[in-house]
C-alpha cells in the first residue's frame, strides 16, 4: 500500500513539476539530425583510445549517479519534482544551495528536452573510481562516496539527452545551444574510460594543499553529462550501488559470464 501511494505522489510530483516548468519554456524541443544521432559523443577519435573494442552487446555498460550521503527513497528524481514529494523539503533546500552563483542555470531550458535543466536526472559515463584516483594522486583526502551503477539498459525507454560539453572553449555560455547536445545511440554507447585532461587541469587549479580535505568544486566538469528527465526505479535489481574508493571490477561480456 505504501508503495502504491508513493508512487502516486511521484506521479503527481512530475504532473505538477511539468506544470511549473511549462510557463518558463519557450519553444517545442528541436529535433536532432540524423548525423547528432548516429554516435555516443566522445566516441571521436581523440577519445576513441580510451574506449574498449567491446560491443555493447557482448558486455554491459553503465552510467552513474551519486548517491547523496541524505538519499531518501527508491527512485532517483529530478531536482525540480522533490518540492511535491514528501520528506523532500530540506533535500531540496540543499540541493538548490550548490546554486548559489549559479542561479541562471535554474532557469535554463534544455533544447533537445524541452525541460529545465534541474527537470533532468544528471548521470555520468565515466567510472566514479577514476575521479577518486584523480583525487588521491593530488594528495587529495577524499571522504567515502557512494554511488549508483546504472546498466544503460535501464535508460532505453526514459526521455534522455547528451550534454557533450567537451568540444567548447572553457569560457563558452554552452548549456542552451542545440550544437550542445546530442542523443545517445544505445547500441554503441560505451563508458568513458579516462578523466578528461581538462577535468584534471581543473581539479590541480582548484585543489588546496593547505585544505586536503576541502573538494575542488564540480567534480563533473568538462565531462559529458547524461540526462534524463524521467525518474529511475532503484528496485530495478539491474541497479547497484558502489564505493568510489573500491577499484573497478571488470566484468565478464555476457556470453561469457553465463558460463560460470
Amino acid at each position: 500500500m505504501k508503495s502504491l501511494v508513493f508512487c502516486l505522489s511521484m506521479f503527481m510530483a512530475f504532473c505538477l513539476a511539468a506544470s511549473d516548468a511549462q510557463a518558463l519554456l519557450p519553444k517545442p524541443a528541436l529535433p536532432l539530425t540524423k548525423d547528432e544521432t548516429d554516435e555516443i559523443y566522445w566516441d571521436t577519435p581523440e577519445y576513441t583510445s580510451q574506449l574498449e573494442v567491446l560491443k555493447a552487446s557482448e558486455k554491459t555498460q553503465y552510467v552513474y549517479h551519486f548517491r547523496a550521503r541524505n538519499f531518501l527513497g527508491d527512485w532517483i528524481v529530478p531536482l525540480n519534482m522533490m518540492p511535491y514529494l514528501e520528506g523532500f523539503t530540506e533535500i531540496h533546500q540543499q540541493a538548490i544551495a550548490k546554486y548559489q552563483g549559479r542561479e541562471e542555470l535554474l532557469k535554463l531550458v534544455i533544447p533537445t528536452l524541452n525541460c529545465l535543466w534541474n527537470d533532468v536526472v544528471f548521470l555520468s559515463p565515466l567510472h566514479p573510481h577514476k575521479h577518486y584516483e584523480a583525487y588521491t594522486k593530488m594528495g587529495f583526502t577524499p571522504r567515502k562516496r557512494q554511488f549508483f551503477k546504472i546498466p544503460i539498459d535501464v535508460l532505453k525507454e526514459k526521455r534522455t539527452t547528451v550534454f557533450k560539453w567537451m568540444s567548447y572553449p572553457l569560457d563558452d555560455s554552452i548549456h542552451d545551444t542545440i550544437d550542445s547536445y546530442c542523443a545517445i545511440d544505445f547500441a554503441k554507447y560505451q563508458e568513458m574510460k579516462q578523466l578528461p585532461h581538462d577535468t584534471e587541469e581543473f581539479y590541480r587549479l582548484n585543489f588546496d594543499p593547505a585544505n586536503p580535505d576541502l573538494y575542488p568544486p564540480f567534480n563533473f566538469y568538462r565531462i559529458p553529462h547524461i540526462l534524463c528527465q524521467d525518474p529511475i526505479d532503484l528496485l530495478d535489481e539491474r541497479i547497484t550501488i558502489i564505493n568510489w574508493e573500491d577499484p573497478i571490477v571488470e566484468e565478464l561480456p555476457a556470453e561469457y559470464a553465463a558460463n560460470f
